[in-house]
């Protein structure tokens, strides 16, 4: 998904988001002209850095996209930082914009902690891996409509419909026009949640099911081994790392697969 708050360029965010949209975002410029009342070419100069909207125009593009309160706030310092006439004001703006990018790197304010869900509905959530799946499923275009989902998935109609009810019910999915999207609700599991092992054990099944198939493309590592405590030690410090840097990729990448990613490193007894 395209998040304001990973850019520091209005421009670039707004040519990556009109290009994750459906067909590229065909028509979608149309669609920013009309909003602001004015002309196409006007809107092509503005994402090619020729020109800029005013802040009366970008907070309308804002709205139109869908921003949130701290969203918008962000968006408008970025056009602020651009629209800026001397290095000293530009500075300032950077400032600002470096200062809300620390805020939004609290993982509990980047969620939305408010919004979390209840504990019953959390318990609904992970009974199954189909839930999450399918929620993740739904940041791909391609898989927007329900037949893409059934056909990925195997899954019976009825139990996809079940499913998407439920998400929509709790404001984890959005449908529109016979298309789903992913809502403005959000999930966050802390370490110390009752359902932390239930979503450990749904994907380490599913890794099970992924080894049987034998497919070739994908990735398994098993192994016993004996250690010193040190380098256990060492190890996991290694494995942290990796996963940070492996979270910051993902969090920039286009969604174009659906991956499991899942690490085990642990004392047998």
């Amino acid at each position: 998904m395209i998040h304001v708050f990973n850019y520091t360029d209005y421009c670039k965010f707004l040519v990556e988001y009109v290009q994750s949209q459906l067909m590229r975002g065909h028509g979608l410029k149309s669609a920013f002209a009309e909003k602001l009342g004015c002309q196409t070419t006007y809107v092509s100069r503005v994402l090619n850095k020729k020109a800029h909207f005013s802040l009366e125009q970008s907070e309308k593009i804002a709205d139109f996209i869908g921003l949130t309160e701290s969203e918008t706030h962000y968006f408008l310092l970025l056009v602020q930082k651009e629209r800026a006439g001397t290095h000293r004001l530009k500075k300032y703006f950077n400032d600002q914009i470096e200062s809300e990018r620390k805020k939004q790197l609290i993982l509990k304010n980047r969620l939305n902690v408010q919004k979390s869900l209840s504990r019953e509905n959390q318990a609904i959530y992970y009974s199954s891996w189909l839930y999450s799946a399918v929620h993740i499923m739904l940041t791909i275009p391609e898989f927007h409509v329900k037949s893409k989902l059934v056909s990925a998935l195997n899954i019976p109609i009825q139990k996809l419909n079940n499913i998407l009810d439920f998400l929509i019910s709790i404001g984890l999915v959005v449908e529109s026009d016979g298309k789903y999207q992913v809502g403005t609700a959000r999930m966050h599991l802390e370490n110390d949640s009752p359902m932390i092992s239930k979503h450990h054990i749904n994907w380490r099944m599913q890794a099970i099911q992924s080894i049987e198939k034998n497919n070739p493309e994908n990735m398994h590592y098993s192994s016993i081994i004996t250690i010193s405590n040190d380098d256990a030690h060492h190890i996991k410090e290694l494995l942290i790392r990796s996963i940070s840097d492996c979270k910051k990729i993902i969090k920039d990448s286009k969604e174009e697969s659906v991956c499991v990613f899942a690490i085990d490193f642990f004392n047998l007894f």
